[in-house]
């Protein structure tokens, strides 16, 4: 009986650990730390629906670009864009949040990141949808 408890405990250890088809573990073995993505926040908030051109260096938000008109987004409206690394932080301590997610099949990055879709335009909802990776 002692056996069987242990191999029990050996096998449910096993399957917490990630594995290569976890998105987060395909994202990190791409160790990119330099990329520019695209990102809308579809939200009741600052610049709601507005296309966004996100430039990342070293893991670190360089520059928010309006592609509706070519301008640069200043703070503290561009601090509410995310680095992939941010939304991973989102999609894996929700706390209390409702999400719904959807991941990029190459490099599994969310892609579509909807927080709270339930009280969605009125109470704070947000889908954020990130797009068009490009690496430098």
């Amino acid at each position: 009986m002692l056996s069987l408890i242990v191999i029990c405990i050996g096998c449910s250890e096993k399957s917490t650990q990630p594995s290569a088809s976890d998105p987060y573990t395909k994202w990190q073995s791409h160790k990119l730390h330099d990329y520019t993505i695209d990102q809308v926040h579809m939200c009741r908030c600052v610049n709601g629906g507005e296309l966004m051109r996100i430039t990342v260096r070293a893991d670190t938000i360089a520059q928010v670009f309006r592609l509706s008109d070519s301008s640069i987004v200043q703070a503290p409206s561009a601090s509410a864009y995310l680095t992939i690394d941010s939304l991973f932080s989102i999609a894996r301590n929700p706390g209390k949040d409702s999400l719904v997610i959807r991941y990029n099949a190459k490099y599994g990055y969310p892609e579509f990141l909807d927080i709270n879709p339930q009280q969605h335009p009125y109470d704070g909802g947000v889908l954020i949808e990130t797009s068009n990776l490009r690496i430098p």
